[in-house]
């Protein structure tokens, strides 16, 4: 008989587990606070292990508009000197996959037209969720109590599930902010200075760091949807911006152009045509929130940035996330029953813990951490007895997830 799952929470990783779970025949019911009315977001990456478990759900990748990433380069605002750090090309390690960059929401649009497709996969907008109990149950806003085989906390870095999980210190104020904005391709060669900025970096296929490394800044830029659309990414310490002490809980504060050319002045003048003409401004203050000692408890289990919120650094937070909520679907097969739960959810804490803080310890930039807290390799081994994997980008991508989840289904190891 199906298992009945309550995830909270329909962002990118909810939909996916959703998707992963409803494909077992299981009857999933999403819990969602919001009502997707305007859905926003900036550019992310789409990693080959991403993608494979995104096209082992029947889904067409085509649809979300991606932009090939080829190389990440940095360039000084001093002095101009560029720095070329090319990608490892997964095709080196022997991946047929490509990295992606792709716009937030073209994601999020594949996966709620596919969780809506699925016939056992029912979708509850304007649901908001007022607590989590590991015991298999959820109380709404309403107090409407809802009860479950399993719970899945896809709920993000302030979750709710976490707290009913272990105690966890935060989310708590980093020491950076950020500006987010687009910027349509279109509009940026119609403008005569911001157009000498493409004909000079080609974001064509490409990330790049503007970066002021003395003063710790970086305009991040790349492009996505089909190559018609820039990203753009600010990042500064909490220090430099003027308007840090303005911002809200929240991280889709409203930002203007005019607020990032003040914090960026001397940048060259071809960057700051370019942010000129910026659409869409958000600004936000980063979190630092500590990863939970396990990943469940009894019939809870966490997911994405509910686990492991993550920072920016190797744009890799959505694709953990979408490997958890693939694992999760594999180890919960169609013939699970209420009474296979609890080893279902120990494998998946087994397969999953590690490298989810793995990655989100190697991801806390120095910059935006606070001084008293314990260093990330520090609280990696702490938390999860391994180090930092000298070759992140290695580590990121060739950790066949999908494999080491069916290994343990067919009983050969993982």
């Amino acid at each position: 008989m199906p298992l009945h799952i309550a995830v909270v929470g329909a962002g990118l990783v909810g939909l996916g587990a959703a998707i992963s779970l409803g494909r077992q025949g299981h009857q999933v019911d999403i819990y969602e606070k919001s009502r997707f009315a305007h859905e926003v977001g900036a550019a992310i990456h789409v990693g080959p292990m991403a993608q494979r478990c995104l096209a082992s759900w029947g889904l067409d990748l085509e649809e979300m508009k991606p932009v090939e990433s080829v190389t990440l380069s940095r360039i000084s605002v001093t002095d101009d000197h560029s720095e070329d750090m090319h990608l490892v090309s997964p095709a080196k390690l022997g991946l047929p996959e490509r990295q992606l960059m792709v716009h937030r929401v073209d994601l999020h649009q594949l996966l709620l037209k596919s969780a809506q497709e699925q016939p056992t996969v029912a979708i509850h907008l304007g649901c908001a969720v007022k607590s989590v109990d590991p015991a298999g149950r959820i109380t709404l806003a309403d107090e409407t109590v809802i009860s479950a085989d399993i719970v899945v906390g896809a709920d993000g870095v302030h979750a709710i599930s976490v707290g009913a999980v272990d105690e966890v210190d935060g989310p708590a104020p980093a020491q950076q902010t950020m500006y987010r904005f687009l910027l349509p391709a279109e509009t940026a060669r119609g403008h005569p200075v911001a157009r000498r900025a493409l004909d000079k970096w080609v974001y064509s296929d490409r990330l790049i760091d503007h970066a002021d490394f003395e003063g710790a800044r970086h305009v991040v830029i790349y492009p996505c949807r089909n190559n018609t659309l820039l990203n753009g990414a600010v990042m500064l310490p909490i220090a430099l911006d003027p308007r840090a002490d303005e911002l809200e809980d929240a991280w889709n504060n409203p930002g203007t152009p005019s607020d990032i050319l003040e914090v960026i002045h001397d940048f060259p003048e071809e960057i700051k045509a370019l942010v000129s003409l910026a659409e869409d401004v958000k600004h936000w203050r980063s979190v630092n929130r500590e990863c939970p000692k396990t990943f469940i408890r009894g019939k809870l289990v966490l997911v994405g940035d509910s686990a492991h919120p993550m920072k920016p650094t190797f744009g890799a937070g959505a694709g953990i996330g979408i490997e958890d909520a693939a694992v999760l679907g594999l180890l919960l097969g169609r013939d699970t029953g209420p009474e296979d739960v609890p080893r279902a959810l120990e494998d998946y804490n087994r397969l999953r813990y590690e490298r989810g803080v793995t990655v989100k310890y190697a991801s806390e930039p120095p910059e935006a951490a606070e001084a008293s807290s314990a260093p990330p390799a520090d609280t990696l081994r702490k938390l999860a007895d391994a180090g930092v994997p000298k070759d992140m980008i290695g580590y990121l991508l060739g950790e066949d997830a999908l494999e080491q989840a069916r290994r343990v289904v067919d009983g050969s190891g993982g």
